[in-house]
């Protein structure tokens, strides 16, 4: 799941702030998305209407194998008090945003 830093940043400022210590997984909400369907999201919410070819990950071989799935639970953020992170497609937007002139 894609994950801004700023967002990401914000909640770590929040956790130092307490003694809640310990390892957390952390990414933007949204749900799980492709390289390809975030690379057209980004195209859409820029307003930019480019073709995108999905690719599979077998026509770029790597030295290690990845895993098809490696999300990872991230109820402890939530056990903890913690405010989970916004959606990614929201964090795009502030990031667009962000880097327009």
């Amino acid at each position: 799941t894609p994950t801004y830093t700023f967002d990401l940043a914000r909640l770590l400022v929040d956790m130092i702030e307490t003694e809640k210590y310990g390892y957390y997984h952390v990414t933007n909400e949204g749900g799980y998305i492709s390289w390809y369907d975030f690379t057209k999201e980004i195209f859409r919410q820029a307003g930019m209407d480019v073709p995108v070819t999905p690719v599979s990950s077998s026509e770029f071989p790597a030295k290690a194998t990845r895993p098809s799935n490696s999300r990872m639970s991230k109820e402890k953020l939530s056990d903890n008090g913690f405010e989970r992170l916004p959606a990614w497609q929201d964090a795009l937007g502030r990031f667009l945003k962000e880097i327009e002139y």
